[in-house]
């Protein structure tokens, strides 16, 4: 059989796709779903597109740099038509383990995410992915385990695997494991909001105030670049940790993060 797709044209676009993904930035990522989505248009039971434009659309609710209600569902129809075409694809239950960590339905996303590493153990993102489930599952050692293989198996692995790590450290209290990690994704993506926005969490936790404060400014200012928010954030110490409320009632940081800060900092890790 062919693999993935027989149409080159089809799989010309898909690699376009996935070279743009891996950036994580707004506009890369709007490159990659239009890559995606001439992928599918060229090849209709093209499985890998369907689950890569999925993955894309879901960075894309994550982040918010798609604000539409209907896309989470479209996430859904998209990794669920991709398990169709392909139930042995790992990249189809890697899209599909996301849809359900992002409801919380952790049961379903660690099944998900254990099912893509079965049909593929050397598969990164497959690690990458059940990395990041079973950290937000509270099983964080695992995790670190399955970054670390991941980058052993890509050793030009993309930015989103340094954050996944820094993810886990953070998770595994190992501060500063995670602040080193965090920087070096900044080194490769310096438009990476999150990453200064978790650094400024742990330099708050190791009472370096003024620093954490600045790389929080330096992350609200690649927000308001984007003019994509329509309040400010506000920040607030105090014995729970460094609160940060951006204002619009969405979540700044992960899921793990939440439980521990007592802050809004809830959405899924992509």
């Amino acid at each position: 059989g062919c693999p993935l797709t027989c149409n080159l044209e089809a799989y010309e676009c898909f690699l376009r796709g996935l070279e743009f993904f891996a950036h994580r930035t707004a506009s890369s990522n709007a490159q990659a779903r239009e890559m995606f989505e001439r992928a599918i248009a060229l090849d209709p039971d093209f499985a890998a597109a369907y689950a890569r434009l999925g993955r894309a659309c879901m960075i894309d609710w994550t982040y918010q740099w798609d604000t539409s209600p209907t896309l989470p569902k479209q996430v859904e129809t998209l990794a669920r038509r991709a398990v169709e075409l392909d139930d042995m694809l790992p990249g189809a239950h890697q899209t599909l383990a996301y849809v359900h960590l992002a409801r919380k339905e952790f049961d379903q996303a660690v099944t998900e995410a254990e099912r893509a590493t079965a049909l593929d153990p050397n598969d990164a993102d497959s690690c990458v992915t059940l990395a990041e489930v079973l950290s937000c599952a509270g099983f964080s050692p695992r995790a670190l385990d399955l970054v670390q293989k991941a980058m052993q198996l890509d050793p030009h692995y993309p930015p989103s695997y340094l954050f996944a790590l820094g993810q886990v450290h953070y998770l595994n209290h190992s501060y500063e494991e995670a602040l080193t990690a965090f920087r070096r994704v900044l080194t490769r993506n310096p438009e990476h909001e999150r990453a200064y926005f978790f650094i400024a969490v742990i330099l708050y936790e190791l009472g370096q105030q003024e620093e954490a404060l600045a790389a929080l400014a330096a992350g609200q200012h690649l927000l308001t670049q984007r003019l994509v928010f329509r309040a400010p954030a506000r920040v607030e110490g105090g014995e729970g940790g460094l609160h940060i409320d951006r204002g619009d009632g969405l979540a700044l940081l992960p899921e793990g993060a939440e439980q521990r800060h007592q802050s809004q900092i809830g959405r899924a890790h992509v």
